[in-house]
Protein backbone atom coordinates (compact mmCIF):
# COMPACT_ATOMS: atom_id res chain seq x y z
CA UNK A 1 0.00 0.00 0.00
CA UNK A 2 1.40 3.33 -0.73
CA UNK A 3 1.90 5.57 1.61
CA UNK A 4 2.26 2.34 4.35
CA UNK A 5 3.56 2.62 7.68
CA UNK A 6 2.52 3.58 11.68
CA UNK A 7 1.62 7.01 10.11
CA UNK A 8 -1.00 5.35 7.47
CA UNK A 9 -1.71 2.51 10.27
CA UNK A 10 -2.70 4.76 12.88
CA UNK A 11 -4.94 6.96 10.04
CA UNK A 12 -6.93 4.23 9.66
CA UNK A 13 -7.63 3.35 13.18
CA UNK A 14 -8.70 6.70 14.08
CA UNK A 15 -12.10 5.61 15.23
CA UNK A 16 -10.72 3.09 17.67
CA UNK A 17 -8.65 4.98 19.18
CA UNK A 18 -10.87 7.87 19.11
CA UNK A 19 -9.40 10.62 17.30
CA UNK A 20 -10.92 13.87 16.43
CA UNK A 21 -8.26 16.24 14.58
CA UNK A 22 -10.84 18.63 13.79
CA UNK A 23 -11.95 19.15 17.12
CA UNK A 24 -15.71 17.74 15.62
CA UNK A 25 -16.88 16.86 18.93
CA UNK A 26 -17.80 13.41 17.10
CA UNK A 27 -14.63 10.88 17.37
CA UNK A 28 -16.84 8.09 14.91
CA UNK A 29 -16.13 11.10 11.98
CA UNK A 30 -13.28 10.35 9.68
CA UNK A 31 -12.18 14.09 9.77
CA UNK A 32 -8.38 13.66 7.91
CA UNK A 33 -8.80 14.93 4.35
CA UNK A 34 -6.59 13.66 1.46
CA UNK A 35 -2.97 15.42 0.89
CA UNK A 36 -2.25 17.80 -1.23
CA UNK A 37 -2.10 17.09 -4.95
CA UNK A 38 0.87 17.94 -7.15
CA UNK A 39 1.97 17.71 -10.60
CA UNK A 40 -0.84 18.89 -12.26
CA UNK A 41 -0.89 19.39 -15.53
CA UNK A 42 -3.64 20.34 -18.55
CA UNK A 43 -3.68 19.77 -22.45
CA UNK A 44 -6.74 20.39 -24.86
CA UNK A 45 -7.59 17.89 -26.96
CA UNK A 46 -8.42 18.25 -30.73
CA UNK A 47 -12.10 18.16 -29.21
CA UNK A 48 -11.40 20.68 -26.55
CA UNK A 49 -11.51 18.06 -23.85
CA UNK A 50 -8.64 18.29 -21.23
CA UNK A 51 -6.26 15.68 -20.91
CA UNK A 52 -5.68 15.95 -17.10
CA UNK A 53 -2.22 14.27 -15.60
CA UNK A 54 -1.46 14.71 -12.15
CA UNK A 55 0.20 13.03 -9.06
CA UNK A 56 -2.59 10.82 -6.82
CA UNK A 57 -3.11 11.47 -3.40
CA UNK A 58 -3.81 9.63 -0.58
CA UNK A 59 -7.44 8.71 1.43
CA UNK A 60 -5.87 9.77 4.60
CA UNK A 61 -3.46 12.57 3.54
CA UNK A 62 -1.07 10.47 1.73
CA UNK A 63 -2.30 6.69 2.77
CA UNK A 64 -3.86 4.96 0.25
CA UNK A 65 -6.13 6.57 -2.42
CA UNK A 66 -8.71 8.84 -2.38
CA UNK A 67 -12.42 8.27 -3.56
CA UNK A 68 -12.84 10.35 -6.31
CA UNK A 69 -11.96 13.94 -7.91
CA UNK A 70 -13.72 17.36 -8.47
CA UNK A 71 -13.11 19.72 -10.98
CA UNK A 72 -14.21 23.35 -11.53
CA UNK A 73 -13.19 25.67 -14.27
CA UNK A 74 -12.58 28.84 -13.52
CA UNK A 75 -12.65 32.05 -16.38
CA UNK A 76 -9.36 34.14 -14.21
CA UNK A 77 -6.97 33.35 -11.50
CA UNK A 78 -9.13 35.24 -9.01
CA UNK A 79 -11.84 32.96 -8.94
CA UNK A 80 -11.92 30.47 -5.88
CA UNK A 81 -13.47 27.31 -5.86
CA UNK A 82 -16.95 28.51 -4.39
CA UNK A 83 -17.25 30.38 -7.62
CA UNK A 84 -15.72 28.24 -10.52
CA UNK A 85 -18.23 26.24 -12.73
CA UNK A 86 -18.34 22.65 -12.07
CA UNK A 87 -16.58 20.25 -14.78
CA UNK A 88 -17.93 16.95 -15.72
CA UNK A 89 -15.15 14.00 -16.41
CA UNK A 90 -15.76 12.92 -20.02
CA UNK A 91 -17.79 9.38 -19.56
CA UNK A 92 -17.03 7.42 -16.56
CA UNK A 93 -15.72 9.15 -13.80
CA UNK A 94 -11.73 8.46 -13.04
CA UNK A 95 -11.08 5.77 -10.32
CA UNK A 96 -7.99 7.45 -8.00
CA UNK A 97 -5.21 6.01 -8.06
CA UNK A 98 -2.23 4.73 -5.12
CA UNK A 99 -1.01 7.80 -3.26
CA UNK A 100 2.18 8.82 -5.58
CA UNK A 101 1.08 7.15 -8.84
CA UNK A 102 1.17 9.28 -11.91
CA UNK A 103 -2.98 9.46 -12.73
CA UNK A 104 -5.05 10.75 -15.69
CA UNK A 105 -8.42 11.68 -16.32
CA UNK A 106 -10.12 13.57 -19.46
CA UNK A 107 -12.91 16.42 -19.08
CA UNK A 108 -16.31 16.63 -21.08
CA UNK A 109 -15.17 19.59 -23.90
CA UNK A 110 -14.62 23.12 -22.52
CA UNK A 111 -14.94 26.57 -24.57
CA UNK A 112 -12.49 27.89 -26.28
CA UNK A 113 -10.89 30.45 -24.47
CA UNK A 114 -8.25 30.77 -21.14
CA UNK A 115 -8.72 28.95 -18.22
CA UNK A 116 -7.94 27.66 -14.83
CA UNK A 117 -8.64 24.16 -14.20
CA UNK A 118 -9.39 23.65 -10.34
CA UNK A 119 -8.76 19.93 -9.36
CA UNK A 120 -9.42 18.56 -5.58
CA UNK A 121 -9.45 14.91 -4.26
CA UNK A 122 -12.28 14.04 -2.20
CA UNK A 123 -12.35 10.60 0.80
CA UNK A 124 -15.47 8.46 0.57
CA UNK A 125 -16.14 11.13 4.11
CA UNK A 126 -16.26 13.73 1.86
CA UNK A 127 -13.22 15.63 3.20
CA UNK A 128 -11.24 17.29 0.15
CA UNK A 129 -7.59 18.02 -0.30
CA UNK A 130 -6.41 21.88 -1.17
CA UNK A 131 -7.16 22.60 -4.21
CA UNK A 132 -4.72 22.50 -7.16
CA UNK A 133 -4.72 24.82 -10.20
CA UNK A 134 -3.41 25.09 -13.63
CA UNK A 135 -3.96 27.51 -16.59
CA UNK A 136 -5.02 26.04 -19.91
CA UNK A 137 -5.88 28.08 -23.16
CA UNK A 138 -8.30 26.23 -25.60
CA UNK A 139 -8.49 27.04 -29.44
CA UNK A 140 -8.52 30.24 -30.30
CA UNK A 141 -6.95 32.84 -27.94
CA UNK A 142 -7.67 36.54 -28.62
CA UNK A 143 -4.47 36.96 -26.73
CA UNK A 144 -1.81 34.27 -26.39
CA UNK A 145 0.03 33.82 -23.38
CA UNK A 146 3.76 34.80 -22.58
CA UNK A 147 4.86 31.87 -21.29
CA UNK A 148 1.87 29.23 -22.91
CA UNK A 149 4.56 26.35 -21.85
CA UNK A 150 5.96 27.53 -18.70
CA UNK A 151 3.09 28.35 -16.25
CA UNK A 152 3.58 28.98 -12.75
CA UNK A 153 2.39 26.48 -10.16
CA UNK A 154 0.88 27.20 -6.87
CA UNK A 155 1.57 24.85 -3.74
CA UNK A 156 0.09 25.24 -0.68
CA UNK A 157 1.21 22.58 2.21
CA UNK A 158 -0.19 22.22 5.49
CA UNK A 159 -1.40 20.85 8.17
CA UNK A 160 -3.50 20.06 11.46
CA UNK A 161 -0.75 21.75 13.62
CA UNK A 162 3.07 22.47 13.63
CA UNK A 163 4.20 18.97 13.87
CA UNK A 164 1.87 17.72 11.10
CA UNK A 165 2.67 20.81 8.61
CA UNK A 166 6.74 19.37 9.13
CA UNK A 167 5.75 15.88 8.09
CA UNK A 168 3.51 16.66 5.22
CA UNK A 169 6.83 19.36 4.21
CA UNK A 170 9.03 16.16 4.74
CA UNK A 171 6.30 14.00 2.28
CA UNK A 172 6.56 16.96 -0.28
CA UNK A 173 9.98 16.89 -0.19
CA UNK A 174 11.05 12.97 0.37
CA UNK A 175 7.94 10.99 -1.79
CA UNK A 176 9.69 8.13 -1.95
CA UNK A 177 10.10 5.89 1.30
CA UNK A 178 13.64 5.74 2.65
CA UNK A 179 15.22 8.58 0.49
CA UNK A 180 16.38 10.93 2.67
CA UNK A 181 20.20 11.12 3.62
CA UNK A 182 19.74 12.12 7.46
CA UNK A 183 16.70 13.97 10.05
CA UNK A 184 17.18 16.83 11.67
CA UNK A 185 15.04 17.00 14.60
CA UNK A 186 13.95 20.42 16.62
CA UNK A 187 11.60 21.04 19.29
CA UNK A 188 8.32 22.31 18.01
CA UNK A 189 7.17 25.23 20.56
CA UNK A 190 10.47 27.67 20.18
CA UNK A 191 11.67 28.65 17.21
CA UNK A 192 15.20 29.38 17.44
CA UNK A 193 17.15 25.45 17.02
CA UNK A 194 14.67 24.82 14.36
CA UNK A 195 16.02 28.09 12.45
CA UNK A 196 19.40 27.36 12.85
CA UNK A 197 19.00 23.76 11.94
CA UNK A 198 17.74 25.35 8.25
CA UNK A 199 21.40 25.36 6.55
CA UNK A 200 21.76 21.97 8.20
CA UNK A 201 19.09 19.90 7.27
CA UNK A 202 20.25 21.43 3.56
CA UNK A 203 23.61 20.37 3.71
CA UNK A 204 22.27 16.78 5.16
CA UNK A 205 19.56 16.26 2.31
CA UNK A 206 16.99 16.01 5.37
CA UNK A 207 14.15 16.89 6.31
CA UNK A 208 13.36 18.98 9.33
CA UNK A 209 10.56 17.52 11.83
CA UNK A 210 9.22 19.11 14.86
CA UNK A 211 8.38 16.95 18.26
CA UNK A 212 7.44 18.09 21.53
CA UNK A 213 9.93 18.80 24.04
CA UNK A 214 9.05 15.64 25.98
CA UNK A 215 8.20 12.84 23.41
CA UNK A 216 8.41 12.17 19.74
CA UNK A 217 5.24 12.25 18.48
CA UNK A 218 3.95 8.92 16.93
CA UNK A 219 3.25 10.76 13.48
CA UNK A 220 6.81 12.10 13.42
CA UNK A 221 7.90 8.69 14.83
CA UNK A 222 5.81 7.26 11.60
CA UNK A 223 7.17 9.63 9.62
CA UNK A 224 10.96 9.07 10.67
CA UNK A 225 10.57 5.71 10.06
CA UNK A 226 9.37 6.23 6.99
CA UNK A 227 11.74 9.03 5.43
CA UNK A 228 14.70 7.61 7.23
CA UNK A 229 16.37 3.82 6.63
CA UNK A 230 17.78 2.32 9.91
CA UNK A 231 21.21 3.19 10.99
CA UNK A 232 21.32 6.55 9.63
CA UNK A 233 21.71 9.41 11.30
CA UNK A 234 19.47 11.92 13.46
CA UNK A 235 20.62 15.15 14.29
CA UNK A 236 19.12 16.63 17.62
CA UNK A 237 19.27 20.62 18.03
CA UNK A 238 19.53 21.42 21.58
CA UNK A 239 20.09 19.89 24.95
CA UNK A 240 18.12 17.93 27.36
CA UNK A 241 16.47 20.78 28.09
CA UNK A 242 14.89 21.32 24.59
CA UNK A 243 14.72 17.57 23.54
CA UNK A 244 14.65 15.30 26.97
CA UNK A 245 16.62 12.31 26.85
CA UNK A 246 13.53 10.15 26.52
CA UNK A 247 13.40 11.82 22.78
CA UNK A 248 17.11 10.39 22.25
CA UNK A 249 16.49 6.73 23.51
CA UNK A 250 13.32 6.61 21.55
CA UNK A 251 15.26 7.33 18.56
CA UNK A 252 17.98 4.87 19.36
CA UNK A 253 15.89 2.34 20.31
CA UNK A 254 14.25 2.45 16.32
CA UNK A 255 17.39 1.65 15.35
CA UNK A 256 19.24 4.93 14.46
CA UNK A 257 22.44 6.92 15.41
CA UNK A 258 22.13 10.45 17.04
CA UNK A 259 24.54 13.08 16.96
CA UNK A 260 23.41 16.03 19.12
CA UNK A 261 24.25 19.81 19.11
CA UNK A 262 23.78 21.45 21.83
CA UNK A 263 24.28 24.27 23.98
CA UNK A 264 23.66 26.05 27.21
CA UNK A 265 21.72 28.66 25.16
CA UNK A 266 19.93 29.43 21.93
CA UNK A 267 22.72 31.19 21.09
CA UNK A 268 25.41 27.95 22.13
CA UNK A 269 23.21 25.97 20.07
CA UNK A 270 23.51 28.00 16.93
CA UNK A 271 27.36 28.41 17.12
CA UNK A 272 27.22 24.04 17.92
CA UNK A 273 25.17 23.74 14.76
CA UNK A 274 27.85 26.03 12.47
CA UNK A 275 30.36 23.66 13.63
CA UNK A 276 28.17 20.77 12.50
CA UNK A 277 28.13 23.00 9.20
CA UNK A 278 32.35 23.05 9.14
CA UNK A 279 32.37 26.65 10.34
CA UNK A 280 31.25 27.97 7.21
CA UNK A 281 33.36 30.97 5.51
CA UNK A 282 30.16 32.91 5.24
CA UNK A 283 27.93 33.93 8.45
CA UNK A 284 24.59 35.45 8.92
CA UNK A 285 24.00 36.99 12.21
CA UNK A 286 20.38 37.65 13.20
CA UNK A 287 18.28 38.64 16.38
CA UNK A 288 17.59 35.45 18.39
CA UNK A 289 14.17 36.59 20.15
CA UNK A 290 11.91 36.88 17.59
CA UNK A 291 11.64 34.47 14.22
CA UNK A 292 11.05 36.36 11.14
CA UNK A 293 14.75 37.42 10.36
CA UNK A 294 15.69 33.96 11.45
CA UNK A 295 13.68 32.84 8.85
CA UNK A 296 14.78 34.40 6.13
CA UNK A 297 18.43 34.08 7.22
CA UNK A 298 18.21 30.28 7.46
CA UNK A 299 16.88 29.67 4.06
CA UNK A 300 19.54 32.39 3.09
CA UNK A 301 22.33 31.14 4.62
CA UNK A 302 21.18 27.51 3.01
CA UNK A 303 21.80 28.96 -0.57
CA UNK A 304 25.57 30.83 0.55
CA UNK A 305 26.36 27.46 1.87
CA UNK A 306 26.73 29.51 5.61
CA UNK A 307 25.39 29.03 8.95
CA UNK A 308 23.62 31.36 11.27
CA UNK A 309 24.27 32.69 14.61
CA UNK A 310 22.01 34.42 17.09
CA UNK A 311 22.41 37.39 19.05
CA UNK A 312 20.47 39.37 21.41
CA UNK A 313 18.70 42.36 20.06
CA UNK A 314 20.60 45.36 19.94
CA UNK A 315 23.65 44.43 21.25
CA UNK A 316 26.89 42.12 20.36
CA UNK A 317 26.06 38.85 21.80
CA UNK A 318 29.35 36.85 23.67
CA UNK A 319 28.79 33.80 21.56
CA UNK A 320 28.52 35.49 18.29
CA UNK A 321 32.12 37.66 19.06
CA UNK A 322 33.81 34.40 20.23
CA UNK A 323 33.19 32.57 17.27
CA UNK A 324 33.96 35.50 14.60
CA UNK A 325 37.28 35.84 16.29
CA UNK A 326 38.28 32.49 16.39
CA UNK A 327 37.03 31.30 13.01
CA UNK A 328 37.62 34.79 11.32
CA UNK A 329 35.02 34.23 8.13
CA UNK A 330 35.07 35.61 5.03
CA UNK A 331 31.78 37.44 4.62
CA UNK A 332 29.32 38.52 7.69
CA UNK A 333 25.78 39.44 6.86
CA UNK A 334 23.56 41.07 9.57
CA UNK A 335 19.93 40.49 9.00
CA UNK A 336 17.54 42.78 10.28
CA UNK A 337 18.21 46.33 12.71
CA UNK A 338 18.80 44.69 15.44
CA UNK A 339 21.62 42.76 14.62
CA UNK A 340 23.16 45.20 12.01
CA UNK A 341 23.40 47.88 14.68
CA UNK A 342 25.51 45.95 17.14
CA UNK A 343 27.47 44.48 13.78
CA UNK A 344 28.12 47.61 11.79
CA UNK A 345 31.38 45.70 10.42
CA UNK A 346 28.78 43.03 8.78
CA UNK A 347 27.27 43.66 5.31
CA UNK A 348 23.49 44.48 6.39
CA UNK A 349 20.62 43.57 5.38
CA UNK A 350 18.09 45.45 6.68
CA UNK A 351 14.86 46.71 5.87
CA UNK A 352 11.86 48.82 7.40
CA UNK A 353 10.25 46.23 8.56
CA UNK A 354 10.18 42.41 8.91
CA UNK A 355 8.74 41.75 4.97
CA UNK A 356 11.27 44.32 4.00
CA UNK A 357 14.35 42.70 5.32
CA UNK A 358 12.85 39.04 3.76
CA UNK A 359 13.19 40.84 0.48
CA UNK A 360 16.15 42.41 1.40
CA UNK A 361 17.79 39.29 2.53
CA UNK A 362 16.41 37.86 -1.00
CA UNK A 363 17.05 40.02 -3.49
CA UNK A 364 20.92 39.93 -1.86
CA UNK A 365 21.44 36.34 -1.42
CA UNK A 366 19.12 34.77 -3.99
CA UNK A 367 18.29 37.03 -6.71
CA UNK A 368 17.26 34.71 -9.20
CA UNK A 369 14.75 31.89 -8.38
CA UNK A 370 12.90 29.17 -9.89
CA UNK A 371 10.70 28.51 -7.01
CA UNK A 372 9.82 31.29 -4.21
CA UNK A 373 8.20 29.89 -0.61
CA UNK A 374 5.56 32.67 1.67
CA UNK A 375 4.79 32.88 4.92
CA UNK A 376 3.11 34.38 7.44
CA UNK A 377 4.95 37.52 8.75
CA UNK A 378 3.58 37.19 12.50
CA UNK A 379 3.20 33.75 13.12
CA UNK A 380 5.75 30.75 13.41
CA UNK A 381 4.23 27.49 13.22
CA UNK A 382 3.81 26.90 9.67
CA UNK A 383 7.10 28.48 8.44
CA UNK A 384 9.74 26.69 10.69
CA UNK A 385 9.89 23.50 8.44
CA UNK A 386 8.81 25.76 5.18
CA UNK A 387 12.40 26.90 5.07
CA UNK A 388 14.42 23.56 4.41
CA UNK A 389 11.63 23.08 1.92
CA UNK A 390 11.80 26.30 -0.15
CA UNK A 391 16.13 26.26 0.15
CA UNK A 392 15.82 22.80 -1.39
CA UNK A 393 13.75 24.09 -4.31
CA UNK A 394 16.25 26.79 -4.96
CA UNK A 395 14.05 29.87 -3.74
CA UNK A 396 13.88 32.24 -0.90
CA UNK A 397 11.17 32.42 1.73
CA UNK A 398 9.03 35.59 1.71
CA UNK A 399 6.53 37.23 4.22
CA UNK A 400 3.44 38.48 4.14
CA UNK A 401 -0.14 39.54 5.88
CA UNK A 402 -2.48 36.83 6.83
CA UNK A 403 -5.23 38.29 4.91
CA UNK A 404 -4.11 40.23 1.53
CA UNK A 405 -0.78 39.67 -0.43
CA UNK A 406 1.64 42.65 0.42
CA UNK A 407 2.20 44.86 -2.64
CA UNK A 408 6.11 44.61 -1.85
CA UNK A 409 6.17 40.79 -2.38
CA UNK A 410 3.66 40.91 -5.39
CA UNK A 411 6.33 42.92 -6.83
CA UNK A 412 9.19 40.63 -5.58
CA UNK A 413 7.56 37.93 -7.04
CA UNK A 414 6.50 39.72 -10.43
CA UNK A 415 10.37 40.73 -10.91
CA UNK A 416 11.69 36.98 -10.78
CA UNK A 417 8.47 35.89 -12.62
CA UNK A 418 10.75 35.08 -15.68
CA UNK A 419 12.32 31.78 -14.26
CA UNK A 420 9.54 31.18 -11.57
CA UNK A 421 7.82 28.28 -12.38
CA UNK A 422 6.42 27.19 -8.39
CA UNK A 423 4.80 29.29 -5.68
CA UNK A 424 4.48 27.39 -2.41
CA UNK A 425 2.16 29.00 0.27
CA UNK A 426 3.29 26.96 4.04
CA UNK A 427 0.13 27.27 6.13
CA UNK A 428 -4.09 26.26 5.34
CA UNK A 429 -6.56 29.13 4.65
CA UNK A 430 -6.11 29.97 8.09
CA UNK A 431 -2.21 31.41 8.19
CA UNK A 432 -2.63 32.39 4.81
CA UNK A 433 -6.14 33.45 3.44
CA UNK A 434 -7.69 33.21 0.16
CA UNK A 435 -6.58 37.15 -0.49
CA UNK A 436 -2.90 35.98 -0.82
CA UNK A 437 -3.72 33.11 -2.90
CA UNK A 438 -5.86 35.23 -5.33
CA UNK A 439 -3.10 37.82 -5.19
CA UNK A 440 -0.46 34.94 -6.33
CA UNK A 441 -2.10 33.50 -9.10
CA UNK A 442 -2.83 36.83 -10.53
CA UNK A 443 1.08 37.07 -10.22
CA UNK A 444 0.98 33.04 -12.05
CA UNK A 445 -0.88 34.45 -14.40
CA UNK A 446 1.06 37.20 -15.62
CA UNK A 447 -0.72 40.21 -13.92
CA UNK A 448 2.19 42.64 -12.50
Amino acid sequence: VAGSGSLCDALTQWPEYGHDPHNSGNDTVDAVRPGPLSGLQAAPDEDRRLLVTLTATGDDRSCGAASGYDLRLASSAAQTWDDAAPLAQDGDPAVPAMAGMTDGLVTAPVPPGTHWLLVRARDEAGNGSAVAAVRVDVGDVSEPPERPTDLITIERIFGNDRYATGVEVSRAQFPTDGSASAVVLARGDQFADALAGTPLAVAEDAPLLLTRTDALLPEVEAELRRVLPAQRVVHLLGGEAALAPAVEQRIRDLGYRVERHAGDTRYDTAVAIAGALGNPDTVLVTRGDLFPDGLTAGVAAAHVDGAVLLTPPERRGDQVDAYLAAEEPATVYAVGGPAARPYPEATPLVGDDRIATAIEVASTLVPTFPAVGVARADVFADALTGGVDIARRGGPVLLTGRDSLDPRVRSTVCDGEDRLRTIVLYGGTAALGVGVESGLRAVADGNC
